[in-house]
């Protein structure tokens, strides 16, 4: 289940790490939000609580494009 998260966890890391490049950076404004949630995502440890984190990232990025 650990494999799990941190696949999940690396493949949601490559599309930030997109999105950074996208916005300019973490030092823009979008960025900083980004960064903020993909830290919140980034600390969950068990699957069960993926889902809001993953929800959050998901519709921000969709808001941003």
């Amino acid at each position: 289940m650990a494999g799990d998260v941190e696949g999940i966890q690396v493949k949601v890391g490559e599309c930030v790490g997109l999105a950074f490049e996208a916005i300019g950076g973490v030092d823009k404004p979008l960025g900083r939000e980004l960064r903020r949630l993909a830290g919140e995502f980034a600390g969950i440890q068990e699957m069960e609580r993926l889902d809001a984190p993953l929800i959050a990232l998901k519709y921000y990025l969709k808001d941003i494009q």
